[in-house]
């Protein structure tokens, strides 16, 4: 996977939706939207806010996976 022509490392959970491919990057608050005929990062999911708001105080508390929801079509 590349993001403007550069690697992108520390894949740790992919998960396909609605035809695209998203993985979340170990120890980083991101989700990369990558389209699988390219392989190339389409756009970022920031989650910068959402784990300043559920994550505080824990240092073990990192993003670690992926899970779609295809019922209520969402992310969790």
């Amino acid at each position: 996977m590349t993001d403007g022509g550069r690697p992108v490392e520390s894949l740790n959970e992919l998960e396909v939706v609605k035809g695209e491919i998203l993985a979340n990057i170990w120890m980083k608050n991101v989700i990369a939207r990558i389209d699988p005929a390219t392989g190339r990062v389409k756009a970022w999911i920031d989650l910068d806010a959402i784990c300043r708001e559920h994550l505080t105080g824990n240092t073990d508390a990192v993003l670690n996976g992926i899970a779609y929801d295809a019922k209520g079509d969402r992310l969790s």
